[in-house]
Order: structure tokens, then sequence, then C-alpha cells
């Protein structure tokens, strides 16, 4: 995976992944809030 984004190294890649880590992170947060209010 780490290979083939060297491979083709492109902002955009780089934008997507960053959003997509953002995302988890506030998807992992909201599932934590509804377990701890559930």
């Amino acid at each position: 995976m780490i290979f083939l984004n060297f491979n083709i190294a492109t902002p955009a890649f780089g934008l997507f992944f960053m959003l997509f880590c953002r995302f988890v992170s506030g998807f992992r947060l909201v599932f934590i809030i509804i377990c701890y209010f559930w």
C-alpha cells in the first residue's frame, strides 16, 4: 500500500487519505459517545 502510494504520488490521493483518516476518527468518536449514552 505504501509502495503503491510512492509509485503514484498524487496530492489528491494524499488529501483523500487525510480526509478518510479524519472521517474514521470522527466516526469512532461518535461511536464511543453512542455506546457511552446507551
